[in-house]
């Protein structure tokens, strides 16, 4: 029941700029965001455990774009870095979210229910992974 009639948020950066018609965005910390079959879509590729935030914010839901974008995320990830309709950026501390009104989100696939802000700081160091 998402509203694909209009954008849901603004994702403030940083640097200062404002995305303000953001429909569907997603902050990495890695890459690849996660696999179809065997496939790897990599949508971030500068995302890594040792580098902060990547972020993809899609300005909009038209299924020609979205197919596309998938479809370049099935390979390298070039058009989701560069498509006129995507605000991608990387090595970001912190970015923060500003609903237009309640807008839904998760982490890790977790529904977490809706929000009218979120923010988001990278912290790095706080975790101890163990890798094969």
């Amino acid at each position: 029941h998402y509203d694909r009639s209009r954008p849901r948020f603004a994702l403030h950066f940083p640097d200062g700029t404002i995305v303000d018609d953001g429909y569907l965005g997603v902050v990495f910390n890695s890459n690849p965001y996660t696999y179809l079959g065997p496939l790897p879509l990599n949508f971030a590729p500068d995302a890594t455990l040792d580098r902060a935030f990547a972020v993809v914010c899609i300005r909009t839901l038209n299924i020609g774009t979205i197919l596309r974008l998938v479809g370049s995320a099935l390979g390298r990830g070039r058009l989701v870095q560069r498509h006129r309709l995507v605000a991608y950026r990387h090595d970001l501390e912190v970015v923060e979210a500003t609903g237009y009104g309640p807008f839904p989100y998760q982490v890790d696939g977790d529904y977490l229910g809706e929000a009218t802000e979120l923010r988001f700081h990278h912290e790095p160091d706080v975790l101890s992974l163990v890798m094969p």
